[in-house]
């Protein structure tokens, strides 16, 4: 039987950095160790733990690939690289951090998928104010990379309703900080996607563009080219939020980028995406 194939296709062209040299940046990905502390979605096996350090580690590569100096709370998923906040934040600032960055997914009633920010302080008086300009960034450019619903830059304080700083990662920090959660993973077609390690990468790059925009660098303009293969006639059987992830996603997408006869293969993870990076 014959059956037609939708291509979602986004191109995405912002121009993206070339040097960094002598900027700090300190990467924390968010919980880890498959443990009480971690988020675990049993309808598709995702970790949070897992998509975090995937994020996080592409984020150090392309940084240390563009001459930035990094470091990372953890770069394995293990209980004991588990670090106590204050002790993540005390780590940042021993390194003389210029900037500090935590990554995780978020998590509701599985039926939200929007893009949160967040930094120290009120929305309207952050601890620092340059941390509400790269939450701005980061807002923009990971609603963009993912598509999800909407986007918020917050402060903690007013977020949590609690009138004064509440995330233990900021507290004691000597430099700004923020905290994204991109999507959500119990969202399950962004939980899909989060196993895809391409898609994680996808995000690190919309990192990276917030902090080129942040301290203002030069770029070059090439970028990347990402998209989801469905299916027209089928639909999954779970909540979707909109028509597109209602057509059920394929499985081991082959995908070719002419010319160059670059060629992307997919996992069989049910997200159907793809992406081609670094493109010119």
């Amino acid at each position: 039987m014959f059956k037609r194939i939708i291509l979602f296709l986004f191109i995405v062209t912002t121009i993206i950095a070339q040097d960094f040299t002598g900027i700090r940046i300190y990467i924390n990905p968010g919980h880890g160790g498959h443990d009480s502390n971690d988020r675990y979605i049993a309808a598709t096996g995702f970790w949070e733990s897992e998509g975090n350090l995937g994020k996080g580690l592409h984020l150090r590569d392309i940084l240390n690939s563009m001459n930035a100096i990094t470091k990372m709370s953890r770069t394995t998923n293990n209980t004991n690289d588990d670090l106590g906040l204050s002790v993540i934040a005390a780590d940042a600032n021993n390194f003389d951090a210029d900037y500090m960055h935590s990554i995780h997914s978020n998590a509701y009633n599985g039926q939200s998928n929007y893009t949160l920010i967040l930094f120290q302080g009120k929305d309207n008086a952050p601890t620092y104010p340059e941390a509400k300009v790269m939450g701005g960034y980061l807002a923009d450019e990971i609603f963009k990379a993912h598509r999800t619903s909407t986007k918020y830059n917050r402060g903690d304080a007013d977020f949590y309703g609690t009138g004064q700083p509440y995330l233990g990662v900021f507290k004691g920090l000597t430099m700004p900080g923020t905290l994204s959660e991109g999507s959500f993973h119990d969202y399950i077609p962004e939980s899909f996607r989060l196993k895809n390690d391409a898609y994680l990468d996808h995000e690190a790059w919309a990192i990276t563009k917030a902090f080129i925009k942040y301290f203002n660098l030069e770029g070059l303009p090439y970028g990347e080219i990402a998209g989801v293969v469905r299916d027209a006639f089928n639909e999954v059987t779970y909540y979707a939020i909109n028509s597109a992830d209602k057509k059920k996603p394929a499985n081991l997408v082959k995908a070719t980028l002419q010319p160059g006869n670059k060629l992307y293969l997919g996992d069989s993870f049910n997200n159907g995406f793809f992406l081609f990076d670094k493109v010119e």
